[in-house]
């Protein structure tokens, strides 16, 4: 550490600030990617990872899309023979949990919940979650069954509308408004 400059040095103390709990093998990463090591800038890894980069809706909602994403970090990592964390496991999961399907959101909840207990979910790889994810959006889509949940406020205004315009009919013509 003694011969990086004082940009460097500043580089470390913003990136300590920020990830302070992020632990050991993502610091240790950092450490080793500035001290001039040949693996790939771990970093710009994580970075991808965020949860400000990792978000269905980016996605147009398209599973196979976000999962095809996650997976070029994700192996970037394990090439890095480090392991994603439990924190890349979670972004995933919450990420997933907001698909506009229910019969998916059901499916990602179940293997979250399992995750979570100890269950047979974590036993298994993040690139085997992200295989189940695919199987099960292929599946359902296939079905056709790839529905979009439906904003409660928008069916109540839905409702609303065809409500008002159903009154609006019932006025008879001389009573109607007038129309230029």
């Amino acid at each position: 550490m003694t011969v990086w400059t004082s940009a460097m040095k500043t580089i470390m103390l913003g990136y300590q600030e920020l990830h302070d709990n992020d632990g050991i093998a993502l610091w240790y990463c950092f450490l080793q990617h500035f001290a001039g090591t040949i693996i790939e800038n771990l970093i710009e890894v994580y970075y991808q990872l965020s949860e400000s980069k990792l978000h269905l809706h980016l996605f147009q909602d398209n599973i196979l899309k976000f999962t095809n994403a996650v997976r070029a970090p994700i192996r970037h990592i394990l090439k890095a023979n480090e392991q994603p964390s439990f924190q890349h496991f979670l972004t995933i999961f919450h990420s997933c949990l907001d698909a506009s399907n229910e019969e998916f959101c059901s499916y990602v909840m179940t293997l979250y919940s399992g995750y979570r207990a100890g269950g047979p979910t974590k036993s298994i790889s993040i690139l085997d979650l992200l295989d189940k994810f695919d199987v099960e959006y292929t599946r359902i889509n296939n079905l056709s069954r790839w529905t979009k949940r439906e904003n409660p406020q928008i069916l109540a205004l839905t409702a609303t509308i065809s409500n008002l315009q159903s009154k609006l009919s019932n006025i008879p013509n001389n009573m109607a408004p007038f129309k230029p």
